[in-house]
């Protein structure tokens, strides 16, 4: 899939947006780095990996009520966070 300039723009908005929301929730933010294994320091370093950005919309769209919630939070179309998430390296193309 080409990417263009605009569409990689709007996904790295859209994951910063979810690690700003995720990180107003102690309980979801401990589940991500339980199940990614990684450290807060982790996380800030890997804000600009295109990669890493992936595996939060990855974790966002892992679990139905976390997207929905994430959306309606952003007043956002859920749908955009599956779409945006394809702009990323990494995104499974056969969905």
């Amino acid at each position: 899939m080409k990417t263009d300039q605009k569409s990689l723009e709007k996904a790295e908005f859209i994951a910063f947006q979810f690690v700003t929301y995720m990180s107003q929730d102690e309980h979801m933010f401990s589940q991500f780095l339980d199940e990614s294994g990684m450290s807060l320091n982790e996380i800030k370093n890997r804000m600009q990996d295109h990669a890493f950005l992936g595996c939060l919309l990855d974790f966002a769209l892992g679990d139905e009520s976390r997207l929905l919630a994430f959306a309606a939070n952003c007043d956002i179309d859920p749908a955009q966070v599956g779409i945006l998430r394809r702009v990323l390296p990494g995104a499974n193309l056969d969905f």
